[in-house]
């Protein structure tokens, strides 16, 4: 659980490259004054905090990037009469600053951080144009674009320092913008077919410059798909994934593989889906939340972020522990796969012991929306090769619903008879009515005996 406060949240989410999760999220209590928060797991354990508080009835959505050195950049509006803020985290303080932008934003400002760590800002503007402001240094830049835009939807920069935007026009066809040589040109991604196309879309990049994007095509909740666009540098290439669409949200997984979650249903709990392409094709299954009893926008809010392994969502949902308010949630699961209720890692309390210490094996689980029951086994790799099971399956540990735990499965102190030299520890959990197991990776330590 990221925040149990009870309201509304809209949130974005990044990961850095050492892999740690960064948040910003608009709260929306359900009495008082809204606020621009912030969070990370970069301690191990969910820190927040708040950067602003909000006039009543204000606020967007932020957006949120980091740059090389893993510090937040989170760019955000507190009123559509002013321009929009930057928040920059600097290592022990944050620097909010108003964008330098004209007046009368339409829609929530995006935020790029490029490779060079300049900072790029797009949004769109009451007269239908999109403003793009860039930052080098302490240098600022600004751009505007006669676009007759209704929405601007997302914004990457290339390794040639081109950014592409891509807007909803007011003729409902969803568009992207090119800067070259200070001079804009547009595309056509595509028009709607079935109605309002691109409420929900998400742009991504990787690093070899190919673009990604998602967005859905209908008129919910009559009809709404998912599509699922990229360009290569050859024009945009569109491909069906399934219905739903709404909070698309695209990320790059192991591979370049396009990474998809999105909300399905308007009307059905429970139908936030995850979807993947691998050589083979599409594959889609519903991701194992717990919702809001009671359905509002928020409440179906989900975003996603993607690192090397794992696949991580941040949603607004049900907070069990405090009689069923709304919260801000995460769960994560493995690339590729199906994301279940059940995670977990291994965790030595050291990588190094000599006699007398005590070793302490634990396994860090994330569940999902369902309490779960399971036994754990234990195997040591000696530095002869030889694998030990030293432990048998017999204790049972609970975990409850939506649990990101630390649970110690095994303890051994040395008593001075072992071998010296590099072990590996891996275990498993068990699940005692299923059979089902989770492999844990393995991890490696060292003894000596004195």
């Amino acid at each position: 659980m990221i925040d149990q406060r009870d309201g509304d949240y809209y949130a974005s989410v990044v990961v850095d490259s050492d892999e740690d999760l960064h948040v910003a999220y608009l709260y929306v209590p359900q009495f008082g004054a809204p606020e621009i928060d912030y969070a990370s797991n970069a301690s191990g354990s969910w820190h927040t905090e708040k950067l602003e508080e909000l006039p009543m009835l204000a606020g967007t959505r932020p957006d949120i990037a980091v740059n090389s050195d893993r510090e937040p950049v989170i760019v955000y509006s507190a009123y559509s009469a002013d321009p929009p803020k930057l928040a920059v985290f600097g290592g022990r303080f944050w620097d909010i600053s108003d964008c330098p932008a004209l007046e009368m934003q339409h829609g929530a400002p995006l935020v790029f951080v490029d490779r060079d760590d300049n900072i790029h800002v797009a949004f769109g503007y009451a007269d239908k144009s999109i403003q793009y402001v860039w930052k080098t240094g302490i240098h600022w830049q600004r751009s505007i674009f006669q676009a007759n835009a209704a929405e601007v939807t997302g914004i990457v920069v290339d390794s040639s320092r081109v950014p592409h935007i891509t807007y909803l026009d007011r003729e409902g066809k969803l568009m992207c913008a090119t800067l070259t040589d200070g001079e804009w040109g547009t595309e056509l991604v595509v028009s709607p077919t079935y109605g309002v196309l691109g409420l929900w879309d998400s742009l991504a990049i990787d690093d070899q410059d190919n673009m990604r994007l998602a967005y859905l095509d209908g008129t919910p909740p009559l009809k709404s798909e998912l599509f699922y666009a990229e360009d290569s540098g050859q024009g945009w290439e569109i491909e069906p994934v399934e219905d739903g669409g709404i909070w698309a949200q695209v990320g790059i997984g192991r591979s370049y593989t396009a990474q998809i979650a999105h909300v399905q249903s308007y009307t059905q709990q429970d139908r936030t889906r995850y979807a993947f392409r691998d050589d083979v094709g599409w594959h889609s299954e519903t991701i194992p939340l717990e919702r809001h009893g009671q359905w509002s926008l928020a409440s179906r809010m989900t975003v996603m972020a993607t690192d090397s392994e794992y696949v991580h969502v941040v949603y607004s949902g049900e907070d069990t522990t405090n009689d069923g308010g709304n919260a801000l949630l995460y769960i994560r699961g493995k690339q590729g796969k199906s994301l279940p209720d059940v995670s977990a890692e291994l965790v030595l309390n050291d990588d190094s012991f000599k006699m007398h210490d005590t070793i302490v094996v634990s396994a860090h689980v994330v569940t999902g929306k369902h309490e779960v029951s399971v036994e754990a086994k234990v195997w040591v790799k000696c530095p002869n090769g030889e694998n030990l099971s030293v432990l048998d399956p017999c204790s049972i540990f609970t975990i409850g619903p939506l649990a990101d735990a630390i649970v110690p499965v095994y303890e051994y102190t040395f008593a001075g008879t072992e071998g010296p030299g590099q072990y590996e520890i891996s275990a498993r959990l068990i699940d005692p009515i299923t059979g089902e197991e989770i492999s844990l990776d393995s991890a490696p330590f060292h003894f000596s005996a004195f």
